[in-house]
């Protein structure tokens, strides 16, 4: 009688989560997340896997880049299964304190906190990654100071009169969790809170250049013009506006001219200022700036600009800019270092990258191969069909990178576009090795991949990665012949 065949999926629940969970106990974070995106029929099973066997905690991603995080770490927060994790019992904490302010006490009151502050800690400048969540120990050098979170806390959601107490005992200027009060303040746009802020750190001097900085690039990345103006205009006790652009300039003339002659790029940098996805907000800025220096683009170039919001993604203030004279740095003229259109096609900005090619940006191959290594489809596709080059110079390696990380829909448009499948060093046939992807792997063979002059290359990367699927696929092509 023939041995029956039984599928993953014809297993009983409980013995096929069982498989799973030590699966990828074996493998480990990264080898679980690459079986998790190869195989996205077990997508969700095998997230909940890394929860039961705590490697969760390894991931170094930001919580709003994960989502398959998300549930497990929100499920801790809102159960209240905190004690042996720091970070998230400041945000349980504080949360429990919130609510209790407000006189209510009910899980849907607390959660709704809870949930608040969890976005927060990912959401400013510095955000927090799932491990620093997660971690049993306090790994990111800030503050667990209750009083000081929760003054954060207090800011970002309104309790202005609590935060006025705990301003009394805490550093205002201190970064937890939250960030710093003065962030919370500015994201929440609780203006009452930034006076109050303002109106308390000057009572003990000046704010310091590096705090001027901070804050004002805090107002501008969030593109608040209101915020921006109150700052602008705020006096401290001896009548000095510290945050004017103008004012900063006059008073730091060491800073302004290194910066008029572009040697320096220091956290004293005044043109972080002015990196912001709101066009208002960058007149406002300039329009001080220009009271007290007429040549304010020698302090605030515009290609820098140019070259900022195209990586991040402001789609209204590269046209903005760009309006305003700014010139577009291309790697002929300009080399190879901060080229708008490599970080646009790096992150998958498609509507920048339109912009640019439309204002004459050089494509030279750089931007598809950073494209197709970070896997943004509809970014490749676009660079295509508006003039990129699979054979040129700069392109090599596209390939391999897309097929390293396992984004076969890639692969299959550079191999459309003419790419051979043997160009490149390292092949393509050991990015898939890696990736233990063998849809790609057959895709190349079928489009002309030479397996046996690197066979025994292909074999070492296998073994020595403890690739076992993969060195049986070798094995099983090797048996037949070079058909699989």
């Amino acid at each position: 009688m023939p041995p029956v065949k039984l599928s993953l999926t014809d297993m009983p629940i409980e013995i096929f989560k069982d498989i799973l969970i030590a699966s990828v106990q074996l493998r480990g974070l990264k080898r679980a997340l690459r079986l998790r995106l190869v195989n996205k029929l077990f997508s969700s099973e095998i997230a909940e896997a890394l929860s039961v066997t705590g490697l969760i905690a390894q991931c170094y991603q930001y919580l709003n880049h994960c989502p398959w995080a998300t549930a497990y770490v929100k499920d801790h927060l809102l159960d209240r299964r905190t004690r042996e994790l720091p970070v998230l019992h400041i945000i349980q904490n504080s949360a429990e304190r919130l609510a209790q302010e407000d006189g209510i006490t009910t899980e849907p009151h607390y959660s709704s906190y809870a949930l608040r502050l969890l976005e927060l800690s990912g959401a400013g400048i510095s955000p927090l990654s799932v491990r620093d969540l997660l971690a049993r120990d306090n790994n990111t050098k800030r503050s667990l100071s209750s009083d000081t979170n929760l003054l954060t806390a207090a800011i970002f959601t309104g309790h202005n009169q609590l935060a006025s107490l705990l301003a009394n005992h805490s550093s205002i200027s201190e970064q937890g969790i939250f960030g710093t009060p003065f962030e919370a303040a500015i994201l929440a746009k609780n203006y009452d809170g930034l006076r109050l802020l303002t109106a308390l750190r000057t009572r003990n001097g000046h704010f310091t250049p590096g705090e001027i900085i901070d804050l004002m690039r805090t107002a501008a990345r969030h593109g608040d013009p209101t915020v921006v103006r109150f700052l602008i205009h705020f006096r401290d006790p001896s009548g000095d506006t510290p945050f004017n652009p103008a004012t900063y300039y006059l008073r730091n003339p060491k800073i302004g001219e290194r910066l008029r002659v572009r040697l320096w790029r220091p956290k004293l940098d005044l043109s972080r200022m002015f990196n912001t996805p709101d066009a208002e907000t960058f007149d406002i800025l300039v329009a001080e700036l220009q009271t007290e220096l007429q040549d304010w683009e020698n302090v605030v170039p515009l290609d820098s600009k140019i070259w900022f919001a195209s990586w991040v993604g402001w789609v209204a203030m590269v046209k903005h800019l760009i309006a305003l004279g700014g010139h577009i740095a291309n790697p002929s003229q300009d080399g190879n270092l901060f080229i708008p259109l490599h970080y646009a096609s790096e992150e998958g900005h498609d509507e920048i990258v339109s912009i640019l090619l439309d204002h004459k940006a050089e494509v030279n191959g750089t931007e598809l191969r950073l494209a197709a290594s970070r896997g943004h489809t509809s970014t490749v596709r676009l660079l295509l069909d508006r003039g990129a080059d699979v054979h040129s110079k700069l392109a090599e390696g596209c390939l391999y990178a897309a097929a390293k990380k396992g984004f076969r829909d890639i692969v299959q448009i550079l191999l459309d576009a003419g790419i051979d499948p043997n160009s490149g060093s390292p092949s393509a046939l050991v990015g898939a090795i890696h990736s233990e992807h063998p849809g790609i792997f057959r895709l190349l063979i079928e489009r002309g991949a030479a397996v046996t002059p690197i066979f025994p290359e292909l074999e070492e990367v296998a073994k020595s990665s403890g690739l076992e699927s993969m060195l049986a696929l070798l094995q099983e092509y090797k048996k037949l012949g070079g058909a699989i």
